[in-house]
Order: structure tokens, then C-alpha cells, then sequence
């Protein structure tokens, strides 16, 4: 008779119960307990609201960090912080990453107010590329496609322009060419790049209001960029102080 391994132990599971670690219950669970399920698995526990309670399931180990960020989250509630639902993420990933080890160091992003929607970052990195764009005058965002970086880059650019911190916006995109020059393909140059242009057309009229994105084009103040193939003879036209050209290889946000 073949003795057999004895399977590998299963970790001790537990259970806690803690305050409900914010003012506000809707943001902690979400529409139908979508955030409560999307931390429950970052997390690796079970999570589970039962009246001003949050019930937290999982083995030893998740338990205990999950309880230390649900406790974190209430002591910032606490001293009056208004947290958002991309705030507890981004906190989470944080913590995770080791970027922090109290939460009294975070500080939620303002979003950005724009005539259609407000936006905020969803993830550290996001929030990471937002605050670089506002500290440097030329930032390159590489990442996936969806990832936010041609629609954050939009939105930034269109809130320098309300502020006043600039006086035009020049759309402009490397051209990827498929055996052929920029100059034989037909039409002006505005015609030539406006398929490239795309995404970022998209997240322009998805901030701002149609009439008015329209408007500012009509006038000039959102202008169209050639790329780098025909730049040489744009060049010496006079430019505003700051401008926004999003990357290389940009697609608008998925929202992630």
C-alpha cells in the first residue's frame, strides 16, 4: 500500500467585524456592491455590509491587513476627509506598494472640473501622471492603450485653458505611415492627420460641450498640429507659452 501526501493545510481563516469605515455607505459599496466586490478581491477576503457593520472573511493574514485599511479609512473619515470611491484605490495602492504606511498622508485628488463632466484619477499611476503634468512643462505617457493617458492628458490641457495658464492647444500625433509619405496623402494638411486625431477629438467632445469645443477650434484656440513629418515648416509660427501633445500610441480612457 502507496502512502499518499497529506494535502498542504489550509490557512486559518477569520473573521472581523468593524465600524462602517465611512460617513457615507453609498461610496464604500457602489452601485449594486460593485466597489465592495472589486476591494473584496484586491483584498482577498469577503466583504459584506450589515448595518453600521463591515464584515470582513478570509484566512489569518488578508483578514488582518484588510481590517488596518478599513480602520485607516475610518480615522481619515474621521478628521472630516471626503473621500471618493477612485480614493479608495488609489489609498489601497499605496499601502500595497509600501508608497505610504499611514493614510495620514494621503491627500485625495481635486478633480478636474470641466463643462460636461468632472474627472479624477482611478489608480495611483494615473494620479502619478496627473501631478507631472502639472509640474513639467513636457511629459511622455507610456503605457497599454486604455490605460488614460491620450483622455487625462485632454482633460489637463482643457483646464489649463480655462484657468488661463495657456492660450492655445495644439492637437498634434506622430503620423504611423504604411508605405507612404504624409505629403501624398490627399486633402489639406488637416485632412492629411485627422484620422490619427481621433482619440483625441473623442475625448474633447467627451469634456467638453459640442458647441463649444467647436467654437474654440473655429477660432483657433484648439488647433490642429501637423506631426513631426511636416513640422519643419510650422515651426516658426508663434505658439502659446505651454502646450499639450499627448504621446505616442494614446487611446482614450477605459475608466479603469
Amino acid at each position: 500500500m502507496t502512502e499518499t501526501e497529506d494535502p498542504s493545510p489550509t490557512p486559518p481563516r477569520n473573521m472581523e467585524k468593524i465600524l462602517q469605515p465611512l460617513m457615507n455607505e453609498s461610496t464604500l459599496s457602489g452601485v449594486l456592491d460593485k466597489n465592495l466586490k472589486k476591494l473584496g478581491s484586491r483584498l482577498g477576503v469577503s466583504l459584506a455590509l450589515r448595518g453600521d457593520q463591515l464584515l470582513i472573511d478570509g484566512d489569518s493574514q488578508r483578514t488582518a491587513f484588510a481590517k488596518d485599511y478599513f480602520e485607516k479609512l475610518r480615522k481619515l473619515g474621521e478628521k472630516g476627509r471626503e473621500l471618493r470611491e477612485e480614493d479608495l484605490f488609489i489609498a489601497l495602492d499605496m499601502l500595497e506598494e509600501g508608497a505610504i504606511t499611514s493614510l495620514d498622508d494621503f491627500r485625495p485628488s481635486e478633480p478636474l472640473n470641466l463643462s460636461r463632466k468632472s474627472v479624477s484619477p482611478k489608480s495611483l499611476n494615473q494620479q502619478a501622471y496627473l501631478q507631472a503634468i502639472k509640474n513639467y512643462d513636457l511629459v511622455f505617457g507610456i503605457g497599454p492603450a486604455g490605460t488614460g493617458k491620450t483622455y487625462l492628458a485632454m482633460a489637463m490641457a482643457l483646464v489649463f485653458l480655462q484657468n488661463k495658464a495657456v492660450n492655445r492647444i495644439i492637437l498634434t500625433r506622430p503620423a504611423v505611415e504604411a508605405g507612404e509619405k504624409l505629403g501624398f496623402l490627399p486633402g489639406d494638411i488637416i485632412q492629411k492627420v485627422n484620422p490619427y486625431l481621433r482619440p483625441l477629438y473623442d475625448a474633447l467632445f467627451d469634456l467638453f460641450q459640442y458647441e463649444q469645443a467647436n467654437r474654440l477650434i473655429e477660432r483657433g484656440v484648439i488647433e490642429i498640429g501637423p506631426g513631426p513629418g511636416s513640422i519643419r515648416s510650422w515651426s516658426s509660427r508663434p505658439t502659446s507659452p505651454r502646450s499639450t501633445c499627448p504621446s505616442p500610441g494614446n487611446r482614450a480612457s477605459s475608466r479603469p
